[in-house]
């Protein structure tokens, strides 16, 4: 297992609003950025730190030189008046002009103390890398490549030493060769352009030599990179990182609930069923009309057993008249 206790903490996952001047993404493409930007801010959570940190880089003599000047250019009639970023941008302008027209005598004592800076940086990183474990180095590369993921600004992880160098390819070789030939143009970027044509202009057979030659150096450099993985166990920390990593941002289980949803169980609901109402019946004259019928009969029928229950009264009282 991966030596490093990884620390379990909660996370917020970040939204941002796409430009009105750039075309709107779809919101399953936008979705998907944002869940592997949120894995990617938990895992480098998760990571923590490494047992030792690397030195920082000197500045340069420019940087030391604009560190004097900028706050008395800040405080001038000429950049008072500004604010924020125009302030910013001018400053910088007016400062690189002042290093370009600054006397070599100007330039000295900051380039000395870079001189001395940077010899105090290489003996911190052998210090640092003599320190450094194999675990370290593989916290690095993680940190490295997730802040990249994200954006964020990262320094280059400092290369192991003893760790065997990649090989020249075959058109490497052939414009070293050329190089050293003094056939360059003096332009590094006009060289690429030219030793390219060349290279790809060049036969089969005048092009075999280098092909050899870089086979040779991949066959020892595959030897050489076994040797030093066994040598270091990178190749099982890198497996142990990953896994634990992938164990502390799996996502949890879906319980029986959630799941007896997907495999047809029914729910049962907690409501009280609607009542209906009846519905209301259609008044029509035919059915006033029958309505007034079936009135008049009762009507009818009740003064006929009225009148039947007064006529036994009516007889006798007639009778005693």
């Amino acid at each position: 297992m991966f030596s490093f206790a990884l620390l379990s903490r909660g996370f917020a996952t970040a939204s941002s609003a796409a430009s009105a001047a750039k075309p709107k993404a779809t919101s399953a493409t936008a979705t998907a950025a944002d869940a592997a930007k949120t894995l990617a801010r938990r895992k480098l959570r998760l990571l923590g730190a490494p047992s030792v940190s690397p030195p920082k880089r000197p500045l340069s003599a420019f940087f030391l030189f604009s560190a004097d000047r900028r706050k008395d250019l800040s405080e001038s009639p000429s950049f008072k008046a500004l604010t924020g970023l125009p302030k910013s941008a001018a400053i910088a302008k007016e400062l690189g002009s002042l290093w370009r027209q600054a006397a070599p005598s100007v330039k000295k004592p900051y380039e000395d103390k870079v001189a001395q800076a940077n010899k105090d940086y290489e003996a911190a990183v052998k210090k640092f890398v003599a320190a450094r474990t194999p675990q370290d180095l593989i916290l690095e590369q993680k940190q490295h490549a997730l802040k990249k993921a994200l954006n964020k600004s990262t320094t280059k992880v400092i290369a192991d030493p003893s760790a065997p160098k990649r090989p020249l390819s075959a058109y490497m070789l052939y414009s070293q060769k050329q190089r050293d030939l003094k056939r360059g143009t003096g332009s590094a970027v006009k060289d690429v352009s030219l030793f390219s044509k060349e290279w790809k202009a060049l036969s089969a057979a005048d092009q075999k030599p280098y092909l050899d030659e870089a086979a040779k150096l991949k066959a020892a450099y595959d030897a050489a990179q076994k040797a030093y993985l066994a040598r270091t166990g990178i190749t099982e920390i890198k497996a142990s990182l990953t896994k634990d990593l992938a164990s502390a941002t799996k996502a949890p289980k879906k319980t029986a609930k959630r799941a007896s949803a997907k495999v047809g169980v029914k729910k049962v609901s907690t409501r009280r069923p609607a009542v209906k109402k009846p519905a209301k019946k259609v008044v029509t004259k035919k059915t006033v009309a029958a309505k007034k019928t079936t009135v008049a009969k009762k009507a009818a029928a009740v003064k006929k057993i009225t009148s039947a229950k007064k006529s036994p009264v009516a007889k006798k009282a007639a009778a005693k008249k």
